[in-house]
């Protein structure tokens, strides 16, 4: 395999490289530097897009934040909203890593059907161009919020794991391999959780970036372990998304009974 080796034997994962179909907005954030020694500041663009990682437009958050090394949890220094692109910055006074969040962000409503056991849109399309598809009688219909968060970790000096501890809420990725610590043909291991219970059997979606100049362009379909784990080994170096959806119920008091959960983890391979 040309990009990704596959650990089915290990893990139950399978990868697959390529693939046209177009994302749905997702957002990320890209920081400047990943690991350093001396640095003072990170710099981070954080955006939706639809092809990573070109900004499409700008991310605005009541939950902005990053986790210090220590794991307390601290407000960015400088925050710039644009139209197409959302300027994360702050100082890196402390050693070791920090992790850049979006936080939790709530979207726009929709409503969905529940057909041969999955959810689907029941319109597609945005605004004016909103198509909505026949619903079959006795189909169940359910009105979801999107709630998105997109994550990076960047370390001055020596790793630590103060910034790795989740909340367990929501649809999280948990680390297992130092984010900062991801190197060429050795595993890149995390397990995804949803309420701090792992999610096992669901797909998830890596990109690299530079990857739409590949044909066919480079995409890894990856499926969780019966741990929700995921083991991935990358045979050249760059910068990397993951990122999936997750539908499940909304937390009690939301507006909606159901959300439609999505995270992205941006990362470097290194050689």
């Amino acid at each position: 395999m040309k990009k990704i080796t596959e650990m089915t034997a290990a893990i139950g994962v399978a990868c697959l490289i390529g693939g046209t179909s177009l994302l749905a907005h997702t957002p990320y954030v890209l920081p400047n530097v990943f690991s350093t020694s001396k640095g003072e500041k990170v710099t981070a663009m954080s955006s939706f897009t639809e092809e990573f990682f070109v900004p499409d437009f700008k991310v605005e958050s009541e939950d902005f934040h990053l986790v210090l090394p220590s794991g307390e949890r601290a407000e960015y220094g400088n925050i710039g909203i644009f139209d197409q692109l959302t300027i994360l910055e702050n100082s890196l006074e402390e050693e070791g890593t920090y992790r850049l969040s979006t936080g939790d962000r709530l979207g726009r409503k929709f409503k969905m059907k529940f057909v041969d056991g999955a959810w689907d849109y029941v319109a597609r399309g945005m605004g004016e161009n909103a198509k909505a598809d026949p619903i079959p009688k006795g189909v169940k219909v359910a009105e979801f919020q999107s709630q998105t968060v997109a994550v990076a970790y960047v370390t001055k000096g020596v790793p630590t794991q103060g910034a790795l501890k989740q909340s367990g809420s929501g649809l999280e990725i948990v680390p297992t391999t130092h984010p900062s610590e991801v190197y060429v043909k050795e595993p890149f291991k995390f397990v995804l959780t949803f309420n701090g219970k792992a999610v096992k059997g669901h797909e998830m979606s890596i990109f690299r970036q530079g990857g739409e100049y590949e044909e066919p362009k480079y995409k890894v379909e990856t499926v969780t372990g019966k741990k929700g784990n995921v083991s991935a080994v990358f045979d050249e170096p760059g910068v990397y998304v993951v990122m999936t959806r997750h539908k499940d119920l909304a937390p009690e008091g939301s507006e909606t009974p159901y959300r439609s959960y999505t995270i992205s983890l941006t990362f470097e391979v290194q050689r």
